[in-house]
């Protein structure tokens, strides 16, 4: 799926994009997430990791979705962790659907990328690996996993 989204990119658009993490890295990440969070990496975006380690932050290159680059596995998870250890508060009345919603349980989304236009974000659950927009308080569920996502924007 994601190579056929690749044929789309422009020459600087797919040199943003970092080799494949190995299964050591990948490994670490996961055994963090356990430790630090409760989950590990789902299982799609293992894949997407070993495939593409995210995009480097290159001048001229197209981004993911037209305005956000894909964070490397590590820096996703050093930031996630960072944020569970101390997370935002959250007040009541969010705007969001689902599991955040405006409540304190925020860890179960990890940042998978840098804010597009509009700051939103995008986010994977830890807990089943559906695919959501945050912003802010706000949260919107995109889809139930990546390839489900993915399949959606080649429409």
């Amino acid at each position: 799926m994601v190579r056929r989204v690749l044929a789309f990119l422009g020459r600087a658009s797919q040199s943003a994009l970092m080799p494949g993490c190995t299964i050591t890295i990948l490994q670490a990440c996961d055994q963090r997430l356990r430790q630090q969070c409760g989950s590990g990496l789902p299982w799609e975006l293992w894949e997407l990791y070993r495939f593409r380690n995210g995009q480097a932050d290159i001048p001229g290159a197209v981004f993911f979705n037209g305005a956000c680059r894909l964070l490397p596995c590590p820096d996703a998870v050093l930031m996630h962790c960072h944020e569970h250890v101390n997370p935002p508060i959250f007040g009541g009345g969010g705007r969001g659907e689902g599991i955040l919603g405006g409540q304190p349980n925020n860890h179960l989304l990890m940042v998978v990328s840098t804010a597009e236009r509009g700051g939103r974000k995008y986010a994977v659950s830890l807990v089943d690996g559906s695919v959501w927009w945050v912003s802010g308080f706000a949260t919107r569920r995109l889809g139930g996993s990546l390839v489900e996502v993915l399949r959606q924007m080649l429409r």
